[in-house]
């Protein structure tokens, strides 16, 4: 933990009431695996190698975040679900006792080691808008814990009342077939398109575009409310402030 400490400037995790423990060597100082979270403020992970999910469902095949990076083709080291309406999101990794640091080894606080194989789910919380402290004084913790295990092959995991939910379908060679299915949808990016072809882009993913500004076939989107990337109901309207002339 200490060597992660000085060498990404990342900081402790364990001040969360539902830190991830085991599963997070910055919440439990075990030696263990840092979560995919970690790896990519950290860098050592592709931002696209932990992709958001956008699709109201889809499939999925998890390349264990202990293993070597990147994921082979066609695989993912983990993915993000953004929360409903906030800056929160879901990120859903899979974890394998694949080496000595997951698997576990003998130490003076006893048998250490992820808890269990299969996927899990953490929430993060930015700074603005953190999870409670136990120690109101002490670090921010960025992620809580949504499994209480990992989930193994038929098992299910809701989130946010049931707009997300996640199935663990099967088992494969260093991780595991997911479904992700969820009943919202994400705003698309539109920021410094023209306006027609942003409204267009708001309506194919089932949303109702909202235009205040300028007006003519040179305007373009200065400002999008809710931001890209926010997941809200089918039907939903979206704000865009337009201003007219060439994009900067």
């Amino acid at each position: 933990m200490e060597i992660l400490h000085n060498v990404t400037q990342i900081g402790d995790f364990y001040n969360g009431l539902k830190h991830p423990g085991r599963f997070e060597e910055m919440a439990d100082a075990a030696g263990t695996h840092p979560t995919s979270y970690t790896k990519l403020e950290a860098g050592w992970l592709d931002i696209d190698a932990v992709p958001y999910h956008n699709g109201s469902k889809r499939t999925y095949t998890l390349h264990a975040v202990g293993l070597s990076q990147p994921p082979p083709g066609g695989r993912v080291a983990g993915i993000r679900v953004r929360a409903f309406g906030s800056d929160r999101y879901l990120i859903i990794e899979a974890r394998l006792k694949g080496d000595r640091w997951d698997r576990g080894f003998s130490s003076p606080l006893g048998s250490l080691g992820i808890p269990s194989e299969g996927v899990i789910a953490c929430e993060f919380a930015p700074e603005s808008n953190p999870w409670p402290k136990e120690d109101p004084n002490g670090p921010w913790p960025p992620l809580e814990l949504r499994t209480a295990t990992a989930l193994t092959v038929g098992q299910s995991f809701s989130y946010q009342a049931g707009r997300t939910s996640l199935h663990v379908k099967s088992a494969t060679a260093g991780g595991f077939v997911i479904e992700l299915d969820t009943d919202d949808v994400a705003v698309p990016f539109v920021l410094e398109m023209r306006a027609a072809t942003a409204i267009a882009e708001i309506k194919a993913a089932g949303l109702l575009a909202h235009t205040t500004g300028a007006s003519g076939s040179q305007a373009w989107v200065f400002k999008q409310s809710p931001r890209g990337g926010f997941r809200v109901t089918p039907g939903s309207t979206v704000t865009l402030q337009l201003k007219a002339g060439p994009i900067p």
